[in-house]
């Protein structure tokens, strides 16, 4: 056990994905604040080595902590982790989501399967039957390629739906929703990517899911306010299976999980200070991210809103010199300002 001010005697911390990397470190770390941890990993038995979740249970007990395993899926919502209940645990306090899987694919190539598992929640959607990079290299001409692409392209478009309604981890809280309302407590922390925050090319797919979590915490936060249930997002960087494949080894060697862990386990507390906030964290860098509204333009409602007036006000329209943090102010001086000149 940790000494520290910061503690989570009696609390039960559910942490997705904790089998290695970023998740593991969560877990291990709540454990040695006294949290008592489900470590919830699908992954399965390499050889003679036990199960990733398995694994890290060993860890934290040999260290003093308390942990179960957990091999249930988080996209799978019939049995999400958090229907695991131990009569010798309190009550449920923490949840926190790490899908970890990101593959790269142009937005255009962005095929069904690979916006399916790891990325919206929905393990089978598949709604063409194959994948289109099998049925255009083997069943169709140059002249036939086109138009199997504009029906992937509403195929691309329904999924996006998919992924901003069902983001990984709805099974999980929607489970979890009703135990915290009951007790008029609990803490979620959801695992957002740069990528959704900023974008990145080859990876529509899991920007897309990601942004979604975004949107999905946010709107969490203002349905907890009333019970006492903080909801926040973090996209965490640090040297992981997934990174390893995109950075040099010299850097996910020192770009450590456990420099992002601290600033999850403080958002899990009791006194956590905020709720719908979303944090940048990695390599001993912490920091919030917020989104900024310029201050816009008014046109005049007595003549037509023509291209042209739109263009010839651009500058005024993307003016942030008199921004507004939409988050602090939300939409309300901004509807009283619309309705006075209707």
């Amino acid at each position: 056990m940790v000494p520290s001010k910061f503690r989570f005697d009696n609390q039960v911390a559910i942490v997705t994905g904790a089998g290695a990397g970023l998740g593991r470190a969560y877990a291990v770390l709540l454990a040695a604040h006294g949290a008592k941890v489900v470590v919830n990993d699908v992954g399965g038995t390499q050889g003679d080595k036990p199960r990733p979740a398995d694994q890290v249970v060993l860890e934290i007990r040999a260290q003093g902590g308390v942990a179960v395993p957990n091999y249930d899926s988080v996209v799978d919502g019939a049995h999400p982790p958090y229907s695991y209940r131990n009569p010798t645990y309190s009550n449920h306090i923490q949840l926190m989501m790490l899908p970890r899987i990101s593959r790269d694919q142009c937005g255009g190539d962005g095929y069904p399967s690979l916006w399916s598992r790891g990325h919206c929640g929905q393990q089978r959607w598949h709604p063409a039957g194959p994948s289109l990079p099998q049925d255009v290299s083997k069943r169709m001409g140059r002249r036939e390629k086109r138009a199997p692409r504009r029906k992937y392209l509403h195929i691309f478009q329904q999924t996006y739906r998919k992924i901003i309604l069902r983001p990984v981890g709805f099974a999980v809280t929607h489970a979890a929703w009703p135990y915290m309302r009951g007790q008029k407590y609990g803490r979620i922390v959801n695992i957002t990517s740069v990528n959704g925050l900023y974008g990145q090319a080859g990876q529509a797919n899991y920007a897309a899911a990601k942004a979604g979590m975004v949107g999905f915490t946010k709107a969490l936060a203002k349905e907890g306010v009333r019970s006492n249930i903080k909801v926040n997002a973090v996209a965490p960087g640090a040297g992981s299976s997934m990174t390893a494949t995109i950075l040099p080894e010299v850097v996910v060697k020192q770009w450590k999980p456990e420099y992002v862990a601290p600033t999850i386990a403080f958002l899990c507390h009791e006194s956590a200070p905020c709720t719908g906030a979303v944090f940048e964290c990695g390599g001993g860098w912490t920091a919030q991210v917020q989104f900024t509204r310029s201050e816009g333009y008014f046109f005049d409602l007595e003549k037509p809103i023509s291209i042209d007036a739109v263009a010839d006000h651009w500058k005024d329209i993307t003016d942030f010199a008199n921004a507004t943090n939409p988050e602090l102010d939300e939409m309300t001086p901004q509807l009283k300002q619309i309705m006075s000149k209707i």
